[in-house]
């Protein structure tokens, strides 16, 4: 979502969608990570509209997104906590940079897996 701010800019709404907005700890976490009410739609899996929706969007069949958003509806609304956005502004350049600072070792285990993962198998147990 970082780097999509730094395209489109803030986001002015967040809705939660699909698998993991089944768990009330993750949206709570993205309300306070991103610091805005995140919403929740009536059905956890209105991702597929979401998809039709852009798709729509991208060919000129509808003019404007929120267009949509009377099909969508909400059930809640989780709010940021302070305390919790708090930690998160200091927790989070801290991810960031231990996550750049792993990214060379991200092509050795993909390197890895190439090598030890055979693909015709229907498991992804290595040779190893």
């Amino acid at each position: 979502m970082l780097a999509l701010e730094e395209v489109v800019g803030k986001p002015t709404s967040i809705q939660a969608s699909g698998g993991f907005a089944r768990s009330e700890l993750w949206r709570q976490m993205l309300a306070d990570i991103f610091e805005q009410d995140v919403a929740i739609p009536e059905s956890f899996e209105s991702t597929a509209l979401g998809a039709a929706t852009l798709g729509m969007y991208s060919l000129g069949l509808i003019d404007n997104l929120s267009d949509v958003a009377q099909f969508v509806g909400t059930t809640n609304v989780h709010h940021p906590e302070p305390e919790n956005f708090t930690a998160y502004r200091e927790l989070i350049p801290i991810y960031i940079r231990l996550s750049r600072s792993l990214q060379p070792e991200y092509k050795n285990i993909a390197e890895y897996q190439r090598r030890n993962v055979n693909p015709d198998e229907n498991s992804s147990e290595s040779k190893a």
